[in-house]
């Protein structure tokens, strides 16, 4: 059976509550998805993927994560992308080349293809996604100061599907 893949980079607990916090806070009476902070905030290191071979591909992407402890992704910044709001990070070597091995491995022995979005990829954490577009300004206006140069760092990482779970190491 088929399954949808995830590969992520976690934030810190602290640094994970605390923003949204803040966005929760702000959006009280804006009223956009929060559907984002059901979930630990994170950044996608490849494109979502469906494969029947899930539990090789988690092994191998723990092998391949284990070199990469902590990721210093330096500080965030607000940037309003179309309909999405994103903290972008300032650090982004690093996880480039994370996401670059990802793609290898998953191309070369998965037969994975490298899509669009790796292929442009920009590492980000996505914060709010399809709001009203005016509200989107506003929320924009109101996080540019809260949330700049938040310095942050990828702590752990998650592999998941929907059949099989999440998977953190």
């Amino acid at each position: 059976m088929k399954e949808l893949v995830w590969v992520c980079g976690i934030i810190p607990e602290d640094v994970n509550n605390e923003i949204k916090e803040i966005c929760l806070k702000e959006n009280e009476d804006l009223n956009l998805s929060e559907r984002f902070f059901r979930f630990n905030l994170h950044i996608s290191l490849k494109r979502t993927f469906y494969t029947e071979e899930f539990d090789q591909i988690k092994d191998d992407l723990k092998e391949l994560l284990s070199a990469y402890k902590r990721i210093d992704c330096g500080n965030t910044y607000l940037v309003r992308n179309s309909d999405m709001l994103w903290l972008r990070i300032s650090e982004e070597t690093e996880i480039r080349k994370i996401h670059n091995e990802i793609d290898k491995l998953l191309s070369d022995k998965y037969r994975i293809m490298i899509d669009t979005f790796d292929k442009t990829y920009v590492p980000h954490i996505t914060i709010f996604h399809k709001g009203d577009i005016q509200n989107l300004d506003k929320m924009y206006q109101r996080l540019s100061e809260k949330l700049e140069s938040k310095k942050i760092m990828i702590d752990r990482y998650i592999v998941g599907s929907k059949s099989s779970g999440n998977f953190f190491f």
